[in-house]
């Protein structure tokens, strides 16, 4: 088959060109352009010919600046290929960011700009890029009537589950948490969102609709990774001292189904399971799950203040889920640009013990924790969380 693919190519430069120049089908220009690439450098005047007439029309901006690498590596160009000289990075960044400011609508340019900025060993701008590039994918999208790629991120115990069965079948979404997939192996520290494939290619690859969650700590390396996966994150989470409840109930349900992977990656000590409820508490309190917990929420409310991340974050809570549940979901839809016809709200769960969804409620701690336990535990939560999100302070 490649003996004939030269040829073929050939063939259908000449009916084209024939075509737009002669009887000026100029809506084969796209088309034509296409065809040219192939030919590298050596039709590249004809390519500037069609470029120059449609100059001012943003679908052939990208073009421009495959011409401009054409420039560069004459018959050496591929698409793939950024290995430029220093200087010529300099210049194609300069390049690329003028027809960011003549087509600034164009998610493409942005991701070119991004690739190249990390060629050239910059980070910091290739991140921002990026980002800039899904932000103009979701409005491209949204004004689609789709809903662009919804990412929640949740800390354990915290109604998580629940949410996201919520959010892919109250939206029919496609779940792509196999395909951008999230380890909580040893959870938190090493909790994470690997880099995926589509960044491996050199090629623009858009925003999908669809679905991902995980409970990603605010790592250097998951912070790296929402940034080019979505320009839009969910972060949600719960009273510590009640998820600490319901995490202490949920090693019982790890144990009483035989998880024994998640048991060994938790930390808890040889004697955890033969000792009373109220150690395994105790040892939740002072060797892993609230220092754990606290710290996960901390790191991410401090995200807002970081310019090391490019996206935005809308922060919710079990607490307001509880309380009022249309109000809950209502904020994710506003914060993801979608009309609220798009979404059928979920039935209240029915809960049952020993399993995901135990019992739901948000002051059991009250009624469990000895007065000792409480006091430690508040002591660990920041004073201006009771009064931001309306956590009653003792009993």
């Amino acid at each position: 088959m490649r003996i004939f693919k030269k040829p073929i190519i050939n063939f259908l430069y000449l009916v084209l060109y024939f075509l737009i120049f002669f009887l000026k089908f100029y809506f084969l220009d796209k088309f034509l352009i296409k065809i040219l690439i192939k030919f590298k450098n050596k039709k590249k005047h004809i390519m500037k010919r069609i470029l120059k007439r449609n100059e001012n029309n943003p679908e052939f901006a990208i073009y421009n600046e495959i011409l401009e690498r054409i420039e560069i590596f004459g018959a050496g160009y591929k698409d793939s290929r950024i290995d430029f000289e220093q200087n010529n990075y300099d210049h194609l960044i300069s390049f690329i960011k003028k027809l960011t400011i003549k087509f600034p609508k164009e998610p493409d340019l942005f991701d070119r700009l991004s690739r190249t900025y990390i060629a050239k060993g910059d980070k910091i701008n290739a991140k921002i890029n990026y980002n800039h590039s899904l932000k103009l994918q979701r409005k491209i999208l949204n004004n689609n009537n789709e809903t662009g790629l919804i990412v929640f991120v949740s800390m354990p115990r915290s109604g998580t589950g629940f949410v996201s069965n919520a959010i892919l079948n109250g939206m029919k979404l496609n779940d792509l948490r196999n395909e951008y997939k999230f380890s909580d192996s040893w959870f938190p520290n090493k909790a994470i969102f690997p880099f995926n494939n589509h960044l491996s290619s050199p090629y623009f690859i858009p925003m999908k609709n669809g679905f991902v969650s995980g409970h990603a700590p605010a790592s250097f390396e998951n912070l790296s990774f929402l940034d080019h996966l979505t320009d839009k994150t969910v972060v949600n989470f719960r009273d510590p001292r009640q998820s600490l409840i319901s995490w202490v109930h949920y090693m019982k349900y790890l144990q009483f189904t035989g998880n024994y992977a998640a048991i060994f990656e938790y930390k808890i000590d040889d004697n955890y399971f033969t000792r009373s409820f109220e150690y395994q508490i105790d040892w939740q309190i002072d060797n892993f799950f609230l220092e754990t917990n606290i710290n996960w929420i901390k790191n991410w409310l401090e995200v807002k203040n970081n310019n090391y991340f490019n996206g935005e974050i809308l922060y919710l809570n079990y607490e307001l889920l509880v309380d009022n549940m249309d109000n809950y979901f209502s904020k994710i839809l506003n914060f993801y640009n979608l009309d609220k016809s798009t979404f059928k709200m979920p039935k209240k769960p029915n809960f049952k013990n020993k399993s995901h969804l135990r019992k739901g409620d948000k002051n059991e701690w009250k009624q469990v924790l000895t007065k000792e336990q409480i006091s430690k535990v508040n002591d660990c939560i920041p004073d201006s969380w009771f009064k931001e999100y309306k956590w009653d302070k003792h009993v």
